[in-house]
């Protein structure tokens, strides 16, 4: 049985509806796409009036065709929406010459160069064993000021300038204490400096390895720190022995630093062990770094470690020249499954600040030639490593590659670039912004 003429219309104006606003919603078409639409729509306008004495099953039946034609012509509009975006490696990104010259951006060549293999860990600024120092009192007192006053924070001080002057209360245990720690300090100094007569030939020998030597002069430099302090705590008793409680007992600085707290004031009252100030040798630091256990196997003979400093400089320690190998550890930290190797640096720059933790690279031998392009050309781009390659004065494309060792400012290329070719060193950023605009810079949007 045949539907009524107007509602066999009615069904087929609205099916018709539906397929032309799907293919509207799902396609930003040009001009000439959508003339191509309209030039179906009416061939099969003139199919519906043809057959409005059909069976509805016929009807059905062209519409069916005309969702076919439909479905063809998508697949092609597809096509042709992909190839006008920028974003394949194989299309032309436009960033015009006058653009370049407004920014920081410059071009390098891939080049083959030597590179260190490192291992990436994480390391620490600190002050040496002997850097840091916490000025204290020897007894209970009145604390007063020398007559530059007690040093502010960020004050220069010599070894054995005074710091301030302490009114002692002193009871009879308190001398037979510092004699004690007297005797200790210089029991562990005699100690320290028969292991280090004990390796020296040994090293000297090759029988064994230079850096348990510097472990023991380490020692030896932070137990003769402490007899030092004891020597003058005994010296301070004796002073405040002959002259009673009421002469007052100088506390001076056992380092040359900068003074980094300060804890005491003019008049007040302090307590045996109790800081007065805190004093920092910042002319040489330690930068320790934990390795995994798990990376040792590939640190057998470490020559330095590199880092970054800031945005853009890079600190080496090249053990014998910009740095010295204070300890290689041989224990493994049963917690965090990590060893330490220590760095002595001499002179650091004035924003390493002490504390900081960063990611360090230690190396050994340095590798064969391999081609190699600066660190700054390479962007992350979804997990991926990405650098922008000319093909002209003023244009660009974009190029995935696969990097290996890292050393300093530099970065090996493994795949994706050859001997000879050319990246963008610095702007890439720059290029990117061109390639995900709307628009490109300087020109419309074109595909």
């Amino acid at each position: 049985m045949t539907l009524p003429f107007v509602l066999r219309c009615a069904v087929c104006a609205v099916a018709l509806a539906l397929c032309l606003a799907g293919c509207h919603d799902s396609h930003a078409h040009d001009d000439h796409v959508h003339d191509d639409h309209g030039h179906e729509q009416d061939d099969h306008g003139h199919d519906h009036d043809h057959d409005h004495g059909h069976e509805h099953d016929d009807h059905g039946h062209e519409h069916d065709d005309h969702g076919h034609d439909h479905e063809h012509d998508h697949g092609h509009d597809h096509d042709h929406d992909d190839h006008g975006h920028d974003h394949h490696d194989d299309a032309d990104i436009h960033f015009p010459l006058e653009y370049q010259q407004k920014v920081d951006f410059e071009l390098a060549e891939v080049t083959s160069r030597r590179l260190r293999p490192s291992v990436q860990v994480l390391a620490t600024v600190q002050p040496t064993s002997s850097g840091h120092a916490t000025v204290t009192s020897s007894f209970d007192g009145e604390v007063s000021a020398p007559d530059g006053g007690i040093p502010e924070v960020g004050a220069t001080v010599r070894r054995g300038e005074v710091i301030a002057y302490v009114t002692p209360r002193i009871d009879p245990g308190e001398f037979s204490r510092i004699d004690s720690d007297l005797q200790a300090a210089r029991a562990t100094v005699e100690r320290a400096e028969r292991q280090v007569q004990r390796l020296t030939p040994l090293v000297e020998s090759g029988a064994m390895a230079q850096r348990y030597l510097d472990d023991a002069e380490s020692d030896l430099a932070v137990a003769r720190a402490e007899l030092s302090r004891a020597q003058q705590r005994r010296q301070q008793a004796d002073t405040a022995q002959h002259r009673g409680t009421r002469g007052r007992v100088a506390v001076r600085s056992p380092i040359d630093g900068i003074v980094t707290a300060r804890s005491s004031v003019d008049g007040g009252f302090t307590t045996t062990g109790a800081s007065l100030v805190e004093v920092l040798d910042r002319q040489t630091l330690w930068v320790q770094a934990r390795i995994p256990e798990a990376d040792l196997e590939s640190i057998t003979d470490p020559r330095g470690l590199w880092f970054n400093a800031g945005a853009s400089e890079v600190i080496d320690l090249e053990v014998g020249s910009g740095g010295r190998l204070v300890s290689f550890g041989d224990i493994i930290d049963p917690r965090t499954r990590t060893t330490t190797m220590t760095v002595q640096m001499q002179d650091p720059p004035p924003n390493l600040r002490v504390g900081a933790t960063f990611r360090a690279h230690i190396y050994g031998q340095e590798s064969d030639q391999v081609l190699s392009i600066p660190r700054s050309a390479v962007l992350e781009e979804q997990g991926l490593d990405v650098v922008f390659v000319p093909t002209g004065d003023d244009t660009f494309e974009r190029r995935v590659v696969e990097l290996g060792i890292t050393d300093k400012e530099y970065a090996q290329v493994r795949q994706g670039l050859e001997l000879g070719d050319t990246v963008v060193a610095r702007g890439g950023y720059y290029v990117r912004l061109a390639a995900a605009a709307t628009g490109e810079i300087g020109h419309g949007h074109h595909h």
